[in-house]
């Protein structure tokens, strides 16, 4: 029976050796092995206690360290994609300044039909196309329209508007909002508008 108990407590407890390694490759389950092999070499008087205290400490500080590092990630994700952000709206600023779009002649052709002479007075960029906002001479109601498609930089474009019959009376002025085409196809409106009363 002495015999017994000496060959249990001159051998090594396995999960203190196997709480070491897995404290390195997977941090929580080393901390765990760790714990219960701490806990069974104290029952046992198995060797391994210097094993299975390193797990749990390992363990748990290359854990703490995964978590810190997992949280520095997450914020620097947040941090890129707000200057990112402020970045593509300070770009479609500058991109807006540029492309000075303005309503150099509007000719009222009858029947709610308009054509609307616009010049393009600066900036290089392409623009995706202008919004028309016809209004009356109260600005109590308005009409807004869409010309689509690019006007080259120091180049005019005459468009022909229609407003439906009943949209908008006697429409007295007209305001131009340039806007371009993002990366998916939608409309970035400048928050810059030119007008001309005619």
């Amino acid at each position: 029976m002495e015999r017994v108990n000496q060959q249990q407590n001159s051998s090594y407890n396995v999960l203190s050796i196997l709480g070491f390694i897995f404290a390195f490759i997977i941090p929580p389950v080393g901390f765990v092995l760790g714990i219960i092999a701490l806990s069974h070499i104290k029952k046992t008087g198995e060797k391994g206690k210097g094993l299975a205290i390193a797990a749990v400490v390992l363990g748990a500080i290359f854990f703490l360290f995964l978590i810190l590092l997992i949280f520095v990630g997450m914020m620097w994700i947040v941090v890129r994609n707000t200057v990112q952000e402020g970045s593509n709206q300070v770009t479609m600023d500058s991109k807006c300044l540029e492309a000075n779009v303005v309503v150099t002649e509007v000719t009222n052709l009858g029947n709610g039909v308009f054509d609307v002479t616009l010049a393009r007075q600066g900036g290089e960029d392409q623009i995706g196309g202008v919004k028309l906002a016809f209004t009356n001479n109260d600005e109590t109601s308005s009409y807004v329209a869409d010309v689509s498609g690019n006007i080259r930089s120091l180049m005019s474009k005459t468009a022909s508007v229609s407003i439906p019959a009943g949209a908008l009376a006697n429409p007295t002025k007209v305001s131009v909002v340039v806007y371009f085409l993002d990366d998916s196809q939608n409309e970035q409106l400048c928050n810059t508008a030119n007008q001309l009363s005619f």
